[in-house]
């Protein structure tokens, strides 16, 4: 049976998540102050990030971190550090390009889905299943793929059941007021949709 699609849009910075959920985003990704590829984007420190994922997770959105940049020795305590708090605060998966990385989170967040960031350039079969065999549980495909060049690697029988490959699409999406998606969905579900904490509502 096939997956459901999931809807995942970026979130970089509270209003953008505030936008995502209200267009009905199934999921999202996001970074922290560092090691993201969207490094210029307002991005979350520690308060906002815990209080995103407390607030997407009433909601039924997930949210991954995005630790999507090339890690030196010198950062890789840092970024333990950060993966680790992300896990402990409910984090549903990080998003990676450093194969370094890898066997820390690990150990670090043993069980949390690790996802291989387009910034890998995985762009064929082989790269596919090599992400496999190091515990990655979903590659986001290059984005110089074709749609052609995508189907040829998502048919294959050996990889639809243990992989979920995607290629990034970005859509426009017009946004609600965050009021006015409350309610909506209180008509919809006959129940008021909880408020958006405090830490997100600047």
């Amino acid at each position: 049976m096939d997956e459901k699609i999931e809807l995942l849009a970026p979130a970089g910075s509270p209003e953008a998540y505030k936008a995502a959920v209200a267009a009905g985003a199934d999921a999202v990704y996001l970074g922290a102050k560092a090691f993201n590829a969207r490094i210029n984007a307002n991005n979350f420190d520690n308060q906002t990030l815990s209080a995103v994922i407390k607030d997407a997770h009433v909601r039924g959105v997930k949210v991954y971190l995005t630790l999507n940049t090339l890690i030196s020795d010198r950062e890789l305590e840092e970024a333990r550090k950060l993966a680790s708090f992300a896990y402990n605060e409910g984090i549903d998966g990080i998003i990676v390009q450093d194969l370094g990385l890898i066997n820390i989170l690990r150990e670090t967040a043993p069980g949390l889905p690790i996802h291989a960031s387009t910034q890998m350039t995985i762009h064929n079969t082989d790269g596919v299943r090599a992400a496999q065999a190091l515990g990655i549980s979903r590659v986001v495909l290059a984005r110089e793929l074709s749609l052609a060049e995508i189907k040829e690697i998502v048919k294959k029988p050996a990889l639809r059941l243990k992989s979920s490959c995607m290629a990034p699409v970005h859509l426009p999406v017009r946004s609600m007021p965050v009021k006015q998606f409350h309610r909506r969905k209180e008509r919809k579900q006959g129940k008021m949709c909880p408020a958006m904490p405090a830490a997100l509502q600047n």
